[in-house]
């Protein structure tokens, strides 16, 4: 039986979407207060004790959708694209216009002045916008080696945008790759395993 058809795409797009959208809502979230007059909003990951916490429940949650397209298709490469997919979609622009639609006070940010050469190390002098290019000119910039992120993770002075736009395309590619070498192999009328096909590849090396 062939993994890839309408349906099983349709399904996996389905709940990667959705929970990638759902995440970019929580994600774009904050928690403003008031301080002497003055309000003062808080990233949702600042809120929950910053990235080494917030990160890794991300990553978690990004699983949960994908184990469930594991468990009832019993197919581990389901479980792999729903995950790509599902990420792509929370590291996607749709974030950054997301953030901006919802919660008008928060805004985006990009390098103050253009300048983006990390200064005392790591440090970027970030300055807030709320106009999508700017802050996607920065935050997706293919030759960028400087971190986007105040808060760095899962190293310091990371990510840099360049590895942000890179990952994405690797992921996508990625994606594509298993999809059509799984669909290739079982138009043939063969059982694709991505586990023994890594395998068998590793000993014919």
């Amino acid at each position: 039986m062939r993994t890839w058809n309408v349906t099983v795409i349709g399904i996996l797009i389905l709940v990667s979407i959705i929970y990638g959208v759902w995440f970019n809502f929580l994600d774009s979230a904050a928690y403003c207060y008031l301080n002497k007059e003055q309000e003062i909003c808080k990233p949702i990951g600042e809120a929950l004790g910053h990235n080494n916490l917030y990160q890794t429940w991300n990553i978690i949650g990004h699983i949960i959708p994908s184990l469930f397209l594991f468990l009832y298709f019993r197919k581990i490469e389901l479980l792999l694209v729903s995950l790509l997919i599902s990420t792509t979609i929370m590291d996607s622009p749709i974030w950054g216009i997301m953030r901006l639609v919802l919660y008008e006070n928060v805004g985006l940010w990009h390098c103050a002045d253009g300048n983006c050469e990390p200064k005392n190390g790591c440090d970027v002098n970030y300055e807030q916008t709320f106009i999508v290019s700017e802050w996607m000119i920065f935050y997706y910039n293919p030759f960028g080696f400087y971190p986007v992120w105040e808060d760095y993770w899962p190293i310091e002075c990371s990510p840099t945008s360049a590895l942000i736009f890179w990952s994405l395309v690797l992921r996508v590619s990625i994606a594509i790759v298993l999809i059509g070498w799984q669909e290739t192999v079982e138009k043939k009328g063969k059982r694709f395993s991505i586990i023994k096909e890594l395998i068998t590849i590793i000993k014919n090396k």
